[in-house]
């Protein structure tokens, strides 16, 4: 009884690729299991040979530096999806005269940085110089919303938004802060 419930709830797999048998070849060792369609790409370099696609994420392109010399820069209102191997950017706002959703474009540049230009000074990881400048980036970023002669806040871009942030019961601010990482 259990076996024959396991069998129905077990989702089945999509269609499996073909994958050749050659060694060489072979998305996965032979040792593993056959690759999924829904679990994996094949990605086809210039040789026919398969490579793995990486996508590195960073706030920062002196972050990933060491890792990856070509990058592509979201804009405001942008979103990225990843899936499949695959990057899609869709924009949160468009246009009014834009009825259907059109994926964004976006050019992918080559960094000209080295990794021995970027100032880490005493710190063994971006990570960590990002945590300690933390006082001091919220100083600078506060510094032209705020008048101390007057002790008056300047919201800048929020004032057209004053009405409508009213109306609500609370305010989420979301955001990914390495700090969080360390638990501070």
């Amino acid at each position: 009884m259990s076996s024959l419930l396991e069998r129905k709830l077990t989702p089945k797999p999509k269609a499996m690729i073909d994958v050749p048998t050659s060694p060489t070849s072979r998305l996965a060792p032979p040792s593993l299991p056959k690759v999924f369609r829904r679990w994996s790409c094949n990605f086809m370099s210039e040789d026919g040979m398969p490579q793995p696609i990486e996508f590195f994420i960073a706030s920062d392109a002196s972050a990933i530096v060491e890792h990856t010399k070509r990058i592509l820069y979201l804009e405001d209102d942008d979103i990225a999806h990843i899936a499949e191997g695959q990057l899609h950017i869709r924009r949160l706002r468009r246009d009014e005269s834009d009825k259907a959703e059109i994926p964004a474009i976006r050019n992918i540049e080559t960094l000209e940085i080295e990794i021995a230009e970027i100032m880490k000074g005493k710190f063994d990881y971006f990570m960590q110089k990002e945590i300690y400048e933390q006082p001091e980036s919220v100083v600078n970023t506060m510094r032209r919303h705020m008048n101390f002669d007057d002790l008056k806040i300047m919201l800048g871009g929020l004032r057209a938004y004053l009405q409508i942030m009213y109306r609500g019961h609370r305010i989420v601010f979301c955001a990914y802060g390495t700090s969080e990482d360390f638990g501070y």
